[in-house]
């Protein structure tokens, strides 16, 4: 293969890569590199917004080790795995989390993360304007299309048990409590990353996008990072080379591993594995993250429509004429973050509600339960130099005793709105939750049912103490010519779905090069 050199490139074409490779793009004088090993999918094959949801060939799907605190159970971890990422695989919700999330990043030694800080970041990325055509570069975030009637019986519920919940208002910027969820849709089709960012017609000088293009690792001269080294299509090799800078996009699960094939990680560690030592960077792969969820699932009436082909051609027809209704579906257009006691200072639970579209049999309603920022940390760690040997995933759930109270208390909490009038009175039987409320009884159930909810965060950590991987301005420690931008410099997740701050993290990153490049810093 040729071997092209580029000012700038980008290792990884998810939320993030797709963003920074659009706004390092506007500079003309730049040229930029996207490398991604997935495809690039044609429109029509994503737009509508159910597909995406419920495909599974759009997903890469990592197995984590056996989890003492599950149980022993390996889990699946999905990510996205095609140009877009989770922004085309995932479920289009869009929230920024808290406010308090980001004053956390920056009491924590991240100068310039602030909420005051970022929020023009998100302003620049996000299109809340709802008008007929969709803002150059900004992720469209709209209301829910399906005009289900659940959302109405999920509203009375939670204002029945005490609940605050909010009217689904796109231009509401830090919604609080339960409400329709904002998702990324414009006229009742899904927006990906890739869609707002790589469109040819956009009239600026579009990044050079290698899909079926897969990482090795990174090449080095000394200590700076000149360039990656690729397979395409899994047959030829090369050196992609970066005359300014080479950005690894690839996210919390990946990043870290191509940081530790390259030579970047703990040296003790990484010379016992037979990876040849670079840089010694301890944290790479540490201080791993995720949302854990466990469902409540009840019968209620009606026929899945997807088991129903008369109500599904009605649906199909309808999205085709009006681009509304059940193909516009995230399957849990319902939901929000809530704070268990009045003591807690910003929300620490997330619920997910959602009623079934292609179930066998009766058709049933269920509810999410997860804890937000948990405090047990795992970690990802690659066990061979061979790239494509896949790393040992162990996200340790539930290693800390508080992520289990949390979230049985966050059951006791929550179980209350299922025993709400509204939704008791249509729920017919239960088909999943704990046989009896003792603490034992939960514990065991959560132990048996709890899911990932792919909200990978935290394995290159941004800060200045001896663990973090990278600083403030997302470069790695101890080398040059290279950052990390996406969820894995995240030092804590955020309350809620990353997608929203990623975006918004990679476009303050661009901001940050682009100065950088000015200023020669």
């Amino acid at each position: 293969m040729t071997e092209p050199t580029f000012d700038y490139l980008i290792v990884g074409g998810g939320a993030a890569g797709c963003v920074l490779a659009h706004r390092l793009s506007e500079d003309p004088a730049l040229s930029v590199g996207l490398i991604e090993a997935g495809d690039e999918l044609a429109g029509s094959r994503v737009a509508v917004p159910v597909r995406g949801v419920l495909s599974k060939a759009w997903r890469r799907v990592d197995r984590s080790v056996e989890q003492p605190g599950l149980n022993g159970r390996a889990i699946d971890l999905a990510s996205g795995a095609t140009l877009g990422g989770a922004s085309v695989a995932g479920r289009m919700v869009w929230t920024r989390g808290h406010p308090s999330d980001y004053d956390h990043w920056a009491s924590s030694g991240n100068e310039g993360w602030s909420t005051e800080e970022v929020l023009p970041f998100f302003q620049q990325v996000e299109d809340r304007r709802g008008g007929s055509s969709v803002r150059d570069g900004a992720v469209p975030v709209q209301a829910p299309r399906t005009d289900d009637p659940w959302l109405a019986v999920f509203t009375e519920a939670a204002r029945q048990v005490g609940w605050p919940t909010h009217a689904g208002n796109p231009e509401d910027e830090w919604p609080q409590g339960l409400g329709p969820q904002a998702l990324t849709q414009h006229a009742g089709e899904r927006w990906s990353s890739a869609r707002v960012c790589l469109q040819p017609d956009r009239g600026l000088s579009r990044p050079a996008v290698l899909t079926g293009t897969t990482a090795l690792r990174v090449v080095f001269d000394g200590k700076r990072a000149t360039g990656v080294e690729v397979t395409q299509d899994g047959r030829t090799s090369g050196v992609l080379h970066a005359r300014c800078e080479v950005i690894v996009c690839a996210g919390a699960l990946r990043s870290p591993h191509l940081l530790q094939v390259s030579g970047l990680g703990d040296g003790g560690v990484l010379q016992k594995t037979g990876i040849r030592f670079k840089h010694h960077l301890p944290g790479v792969g540490m201080n791993l993250q995720d949302t854990l969820a466990f469902p409540l699932r009840y019968a209620v009436p009606g026929v899945p429509w997807g088991t129903a082909w008369a109500h599904r051609a009605v649906a199909l027809s309808r999205y085709r004429r009006m681009r509304r209704g059940a193909f516009t579906t995230n399957t849990a257009e319902f939901g929000g973050t809530l704070r268990t006691s009045s003591e807690a200072e910003r929300p620490d639970v997330q619920l997910d509600f959602g009623v079934s579209l292609f179930d066998q049999g009766a058709r049933r309603f269920t509810l999410w339960i997860g804890a937000l920022r948990p405090s047990s940390r795992g970690q990802v760690l690659s066990e061979s130099p061979d790239p494509f040997s896949a790393p040992r995933i162990d996200p340790r759930y539930l290693d800390d005793p508080d992520d289990m109270e949390r979230l049985v208390q966050a059951y006791r909490h929550c179980k209350r709105v299922v025993q709400a009038p509204a939704l008791a009175s249509r729920c017919r039987r239960t088909l999943l939750a704990p046989t009896d409320d003792s603490g034992l009884q939960v514990r065991e159930f959560i132990r048996d049912h709890a899911q990932s909810q792919g909200h990978f965060a935290g394995t290159c950590r941004m800060g200045t103490d001896p663990l973090a991987v990278v600083d403030a301005r997302l470069k790695v420690h101890g080398v040059q010519g290279l950052r990390v931008v996406d969820a894995s410099v995240m030092p804590t997740l955020v309350s809620g779905g990353p997608l929203a701050a990623t975006v918004m993290l990679a476009g303050k990153a661009a901001r940050m090069i682009l100065d950088d490049a000015r200023t020669g810093g």
